[in-house]
């Protein structure tokens, strides 16, 4: 497993799917429910979640910021 607590992060922000994280970090469902909560000290659902919910107010705040400057 590659332990890229930045990848998993990035990952997570952009709503990638458990799949694919999985894929990018080069482990299964166990070792990645192992590595959150070693890492975490929270299981995968909660973690992802956190960092999910981080990406979606970036992309809100993103989208606002774009509306304000074409409407001026």
């Amino acid at each position: 497993m590659k332990k890229d607590k930045t990848l998993f992060e990035e990952l997570c922000e952009i709503q990638a799917t458990h799949n694919e994280i999985k894929a990018a970090l080069e482990c299964n469902e166990a070792d990645l429910d192992k590595w959150c909560l070693e890492t975490y000290n929270e299981n995968y659902d909660i973690v992802y979640k956190r960092f999910s919910d981080m990406g979606k107010d970036n992309l809100l705040s993103l989208t606002h910021r774009f509306k304000v400057a074409n409407t001026k």
